[in-house]
Formats: C-alpha cells, sequence, structure tokens
C-alpha cells in the first residue's frame, strides 16, 4: 500500500500513488512558470507545485490518471503544502477506483440500483428506452464521476395551464404533459476548485425529455 498524503512526513521526499485530476499552469510573482497538480489519494485532495515547469513540458503523464508522484510536504505559515519533485506513469498494480472520493458502495452496484429502479417504475411507458439510452450513453461518465453526484431521474405529471415559454412563434403544448426530469447535483472535487482553499461548487443540471405531443397545442 502506497502511502496516504497525511501520512507523509514533513520535510521529506516521499513517493506515492495518486490520482491526477489536473494540471494548472500558473505564474509566480515574478513571472516564471510553474503547474499545480491536483491530486487525490482516495481519502483527500491536495494541490502539489511543480516549480519553474510549463504545461507544454510534462509530458511523462497525463490528467485524469493514476500517476507515481514523489511529494515533499512542508509547512509554510503554519499550513501544509506540498510541492512535486518528480513524477512518472503509475505502476501496473495500481487501480483507479483506489485513488477517487468515491461512494461507499461500489459504482456498478449503484448503476444496476438505479436500472432496477427505473424497470420498476416506469418499464411500460414510452419513456423507458429514453432515459435507458441516456444511460447507456452515458454509462462511463456516471462510474467515473465523484461520489457526490447523484443522478436522479424522476418521470412527472405536470399541469401545463399555460405557455411555459412566451417565444414568438413557437408551438407550446396545453394540458397535461409528461416529462422525465434526469438531475445531476454534482459537488466538484475540491482538487478542481481554481484556488487551494476555495470551496468545491454545486452545480444541478436538469435535462427534460419530452416524449412528444401529449395534448392540444396552441400558438403564442
Amino acid at each position: 500500500m502506497y502511502p496516504k498524503f497525511k501520512e507523509i512526513a514533513l520535510d521529506t521526499a516521499t513517493w506515492t500513488v495518486a490520482f491526477l485530476g489536473a494540471i494548472e499552469e500558473r505564474e509566480t510573482k515574478s513571472k516564471k512558470p510553474f503547474c499545480t497538480f491536483h491530486l487525490l489519494d482516495g481519502d483527500i485532495a491536495i494541490t502539489a507545485n511543480l516549480w519553474n515547469t510549463e504545461k507544454k513540458d510534462i509530458y511523462k503523464v497525463q490528467e485524469k490518471s493514476v500517476i507515481s508522484v514523489q511529494l515533499y510536504k512542508k509547512l509554510y505559515n503554519g499550513v501544509e503544502t506540498y510541492e512535486v519533485k518528480e513524477y512518472q506513469a503509475a505502476p501496473d498494480d495500481a487501480k483507479l477506483e483506489d485513488y477517487l472520493l468515491t461512494a461507499p458502495i461500489p459504482s456498478q452496484d449503484m448503476m444496476d440500483e438505479i436500472k432496477s429502479i427505473l424497470s420498476k417504475e416506469i418499464s411500460e411507458t414510452e419513456l423507458y428506452p429514453l432515459v435507458m439510452g441516456i444511460l447507456d450513453e452515458n454509462a462511463d461518465k456516471l462510474l467515473y464521476w465523484a461520489a457526490a453526484m447523484v443522478p436522479t431521474l424522476v418521470p412527472t405529471l405536470s399541469e401545463m395551464k399555460h405557455a411555459a415559454r412566451n417565444t414568438p412563434h413557437r408551438i407550446i403544448p396545453e394540458g397535461r404533459s409528461r416529462t422525465a426530469i434526469c438531475t445531476v447535483a454534482s459537488m466538484a472535487p475540491a482538487c478542481l476548485a481554481v484556488a487551494a482553499n476555495a470551496p468545491a461548487r454545486m452545480n444541478i443540471h436538469i435535462m427534460v425529455i419530452s416524449p412528444g405531443r401529449l395534448a392540444p397545442l396552441t400558438s403564442t
């Protein structure tokens, strides 16, 4: 087992394995380039600086992959900071899922449970193949996204008492309309924040799928 970030001793260069989420190129006050590695060890997220380096010169490793990295941890104004001393490809035994901030259940189990719920709730409706198609098309992303990103597929029946949009020359249904709302509430990992101490941001993404014209149409 490779050491976690918290286990690395101060003032010692230590090799470990981590997930490299992103590499950000920045400049010092004296306009010298350096790169910030956004790293995950499966428990916490950190940033580590690689000094006097431009992003274009980093070729041994790629973003969104597991890497081997030599980190130097020190205290700066009472806060633990990390510096990248060396880096290279990850060892063969390194597994991606061991270094992501994941849910307490396996990702595939989560996907299977979602599909099971959808099969029970909407398998007899015209929405089912549409929703399952979206899931299958984006399965790799759902399994990869951080644990706090929770997809929720909610078939709804809503009253359309008046036009939803006041768009010229657009036909909008009135009456009762069934839609499937796919909502993902996601907490971006702290390692992807621009500043080291910036809080992760909450993003709500909503996708609405209408199965067709289920009500009389009115021109607006």
